[in-house]
């Protein structure tokens, strides 16, 4: 489903000022217009019927620990996993970060496959985990 240009620039600009940088509006929307654009991304945001997704979705682990993740998609049989990334640094510890939350949403949901993704928003690199 495109989004509209309308929208995405509506969208830069609450980010922006919630931000506390309306100057950078502007720039927001190229950012996220060029995220949207980018097919590698697309099919973490297609919607269905059968679909949901979590934003900013926190976990806990056995031991107390709480963890956020970015985005969770629940489909039939299938939950996604993604941690977004800015800047051109890959790390081990990105990785592992993925990692982590994968293994504690497969306890959540043992009847489903749990796959993780680091998606890197400057160059557009999607990364199994």
């Amino acid at each position: 489903m495109p989004i509209g240009d309308e929208t995405i620039e509506a969208f830069a600009r609450t980010a922006a000022v919630h931000e506390g940088i309306p100057d950078a509006a502007q720039e927001v929307g190229r950012s996220l217009k060029a995220f949207f654009a980018n097919d590698r991304f697309r099919p973490f945001f297609e919607t269905g019927p059968d679909v949901s997704f979590f934003n900013e979705r926190e976990i806990v682990d056995g031991n107390g620990n709480t963890f956020k993740m970015d985005r969770i998609i629940l489909r039939p049989g299938l939950v996604e996993v993604i941690d977004y990334k800015t800047g051109e640094i890959r790390s081990d510890t990105h990785v592992g970060q993925v990692s982590r939350y994968g293994r504690l949403l497969s306890e959540v949901y043992p009847d489903r496959d749990v796959r993780g993704f680091l998606l890197y928003l400057d160059d557009g690199e999607v990364v199994r985990i």
